[in-house]
């Protein structure tokens, strides 16, 4: 029979410390994303804004081709919507179907474009091709736009009007935010 010494038992303390102290930040950050997901989704839906869009004028390039353009030469015709997205942010994949459903029912009237920060462009386009998304796909790899137009949270979507106004934003994913989009771009066509 081995006698176990004190030091023996402090060992096996020193684990269980070690994994309660685990278990405790584990849940932790499990709290803190579930809030910060909930903030986003419910805290934060469309807000009016006023800024002219052309103090935030950035060079965008076409993921596709490569072509430059800037938020000037596609704005100020039709209202445009921007959203700002990912391949590795989950809540993004849930809403660019709705913004590309969105963007058939408003064809002609609003210009849609997806703005991909932090993806190299040929995987940007390479998603947007494999998943059928036909509305254009910019990059923006020095973050440039997400920097004017405070996109800190993905996916962010931002509404400039045809008088290059910034009307309206939704940070975050909601289930909400695709009918919400919808009424104010209803509103915007409308001249309210």
């Amino acid at each position: 029979m081995r006698i176990r010494r004190p030091t023996d038992y402090m060992k096996n303390d020193n684990k269980m410390l070690g994994a309660v102290a685990f278990l405790i930040f584990a849940f932790a950050v499990l709290f803190v994303s579930m809030q910060a997901t909930k903030m986003a989704s419910n805290d934060l839906p469309l807000i009016p804004v006023g800024a002219d869009s052309l103090e935030r004028d950035v060079p965008l390039a076409d993921s596709h081709t490569g072509r430059k353009l800037h938020l000037s030469d596609i704005t100020g015709k039709t209202p445009v919507v921007m959203s700002f997205w990912a391949t590795w942010c989950a809540p993004c994949r849930m809403e660019l179907p709705e913004i590309q459903e969105l963007s058939q029912r408003y064809k002609g009237r609003v210009a849609f474009y997806a703005i991909s920060s932090s993806d190299p462009p040929h995987l940007a386009a390479k998603f947007f091709d494999k998943q059928g998304f036909t509305f254009p796909v910019l990059s923006d790899p020095g973050y440039t736009a997400a920097h004017a137009y405070e996109a800190r949270t993905l996916p962010q979507v931002v509404v400039i009007d045809s008088t290059r106004h910034v009307r309206v934003l939704s940070a975050g994913y909601s289930p909400e935010t695709s009918k919400l989009l919808a009424g104010a771009l209803d509103r915007i066509l409308a001249g309210a």
